[in-house]
């Protein structure tokens, strides 16, 4: 990532990186749960839908054309363990968010994934500077 413009998480700024209970490590422990699944890329969609204006369905290709970002970043795991500075690449979510054309009344994101794996963020958390889906 050498002479490449990176966003730094604002996380990686402050005093006290690690959060209560957390263990830092320098490797990358298993973060997934069961098999991992053998997902077939040529019908793999990204679906933006729910409180938008018009839903919009993107193939593989067409989500890995979207403009991409770098950012450096802290992970913490809710099994207990952080790793800190790691290089991120991957879609922005507020290419994402332009995509979407959010309606007014819309207050949160659901992000769903494959195996029924969900999670859910504010609006305001999930559009800012260092939010991505990433992809490397």
């Amino acid at each position: 990532m050498t002479d490449e413009i990176v966003i730094k998480s604002p996380d990686t700024e402050r005093k006290d990186r690690t959060p209560p209970g957390q263990t830092i490590t320098e490797k990358w422990p298993v973060l997934h749960f069961g098999v991992v699944p053998d997902i077939d890329i040529s019908s793999w969609t990204f679906t933006v839908s729910g409180l938008v204006k018009e839903e919009r369905k993107l193939s593989y290709p067409e989500f890995l054309s979207l403009p991409q970002v770098k950012i450096l970043s802290d992970i913490h795991c809710v099994t207990g363990w952080s790793k800190l500075n790691n290089a991120w690449e991957g879609v922005s979510a507020n290419v994402i968010k332009e995509l979407a054309n959010l309606l007014p009344q819309a207050k949160f994101i659901i992000v769903r994934s494959v195996g029924g794996f969900t999670t859910n963020l504010s609006v305001s958390d999930f559009f800012q500077s260092d939010v991505l889906f990433a992809v490397k």
